[in-house]
């Protein structure tokens, strides 16, 4: 995942912004901002797998509902400049939030999808015969599940792919320059099964992310 720059703000940052504006304790009943901020950084979690990022999905989601449900209901009569603070507020806290919600909800989507790739080549990859693989079978192999999982791979956000990518590239190049039609079977076989055990790699990567 690219560095996340949405830092959201901790309980000491809006007792500052609290204190800025006016805005007295217990401001709306039954509604803790700070307590809501304690549980969410509580609950977000550094990460790329799938299940870490839905749930800082559902955190960011359960924080937003509580920032919601605050400048609604709150009395616009208790701050002094009401206007200003709820511009910073939604700035600052609600859309920021909003924002973040937002992003794991792509990354989330984003993973979901070169899974989906990576499943394909590994099957794809199944089907190519220890002995007996012919090149026309390894240049459809590339040109489909190798050059697809590459694509996909390389716009991804919310997946590592540094361990992938390089396994990945090496079949592709291999297919692509080095194998020929006077290239030995048994030199091709040699070759699959190669490529065999990186797709298993490959495939070990991509499930330690919790992509699959």
């Amino acid at each position: 995942m690219a560095k996340d720059i949405l830092l959201i703000p901790t309980h000491a940052k809006w007792k500052e912004f609290k204190k800025k504006w006016g805005v007295p304790d217990a401001a709306v009943s039954g509604i803790n901002v700070g307590k809501a901020l304690d549980a969410f950084h509580g609950k977000e979690k550094a990460g790329t797998s799938r299940t870490i990022l839905q749930g800082n999905l559902a955190a960011c989601e359960e924080l937003e509902k509580v920032l919601s449900n605050f400048i609604s209901k709150l009395d616009k009569k208790k701050i002094k400049e009401y206007e200003k603070f709820k511009k910073a507020f939604l700035d600052g806290y609600a859309g920021m939030v909003h924002a973040k919600a937002e992003d794991y909800k792509r990354y989330s989507a984003d993973a979901e999808t070169y899974g989906k790739e990576i499943l394909a080549l590994c099957n794809a990859a199944t089907k190519l015969k220890k002995e007996g693989t012919t090149l026309k079978e390894l240049q459809e192999f590339r040109s489909g599940p190798v050059r697809g999982a590459l694509a996909v791979g390389t716009g991804t956000t919310g997946v590592d792919t540094s361990q992938i990518k390089p396994l990945l590239s090496t079949i592709d190049t291999t297919i692509n320059s080095k194998l020929t039609a006077e290239t030995p079977q048994k030199m091709i076989d040699t070759f699959v099964a190669s490529v065999h055990i990186a797709i298993e790699k490959v495939h070990g990567f991509a499930k330690a992310q919790g992509i699959f």
